[in-house]
């Protein structure tokens, strides 16, 4: 397992919700080399204010460990950051052989905007880099009418955090392991924002009625019961910004979460 440090927010186009790009420093800080197993280790990616550069840099450095079979944790940074791991992903193997687990209190496919912002990643990949039929979003709870009608056109599936609630983790998992059934490349994205700003204040696009901490490790935990555990060959951690956090609560659930995906 290798975890790509990706220090980049300047997708994000209001500086008081930037910040998110301090957060792989200082989860790295916070881990100290505890945690990790024993093949964990950080790479940094290069990344600036342009978008083309940093997305290439992120590109290239994804597909290199693809290729060599390794498993990899992009820490952002916004969501952007997704685009190019999923560029990469989708290269190596194959658009019609992927699957995306989208966890995420937004549909995040607002513009189609090449490379696109942190609100714009599912129009994205649809357009470039996932059958919109292996698409699972989860935990979704802010939806403006564009993105509903997308979502709907395309016929991606959407799990509400609202039923999530009215059914229960254990429902919840049993959906996520039928629907990639038929997938062996699956794709995790999490975004921060998709757990209750109680437990996760640290993001600039906060959204309550979220994933509690108990229900968020516990999803974790359980995705690594199912057949699914060996299915998931990359992930994401985005949107942890240090600077709107309260007693490091949401850095404190990223290092859970970070030591939980590497056994994924």
């Amino acid at each position: 397992m290798k975890i790509l440090k990706i220090p980049f927010d300047y997708s994000i186009p209001y500086p008081d919700k930037r910040g998110s790009r301090e957060a792989p420093d200082l989860i790295e800080s916070r881990l100290n080399g505890k945690g990790l197993n024993s093949k964990g280790e950080f790479i940094s990616v290069d990344v600036s204010e342009d978008f083309e550069s940093t997305q290439h840099n992120i590109t290239k450095t994804s597909e290199a460990l693809f290729r060599t079979g390794e498993k990899v944790i992009g820490l952002g940074g916004d969501h952007s950051v997704n685009f190019g791991m999923l560029r990469a992903f989708s290269k190596v193997f194959g658009r019609d052989k992927v699957g995306l687990l989208f966890i995420d209190a937004h549909l995040d496919c607002e513009d189609d905007f090449l490379p696109p912002s942190h609100e714009d990643i599912i129009r994205a990949a649809v357009k470039e880099f996932v059958n919109p039929k292996n698409i699972l979003m989860v935990g979704t709870r802010k939806k403006y009418p564009k993105e509903i009608e997308f979502v709907k056109s395309h016929g991606i599936k959407v799990i509400e955090m609202q039923k999530i609630k009215d059914k229960g983790i254990n429902w919840l998992l049993r959906e996520i392991k039928d629907f990639f059934k038929n997938i062996e490349n699956i794709y995790l994205s999490l975004d921060i924002d998709v757990i209750d700003p109680m437990d996760a204040p640290g993001t600039g696009y906060p959204e309550v009625g979220g994933f509690s901490k108990a229900d968020i490790l516990k999803l974790c935990n359980k995705l690594k019961e199912f057949k699914i555990k060996a299915k998931i060959k990359a992930m994401d951690l985005v949107e942890v910004n240090p600077r709107l956090d309260k007693d490091d609560k949401t850095i404190d659930l990223a290092v859970e979460i970070l030591k939980k995906a590497q056994t994924f």
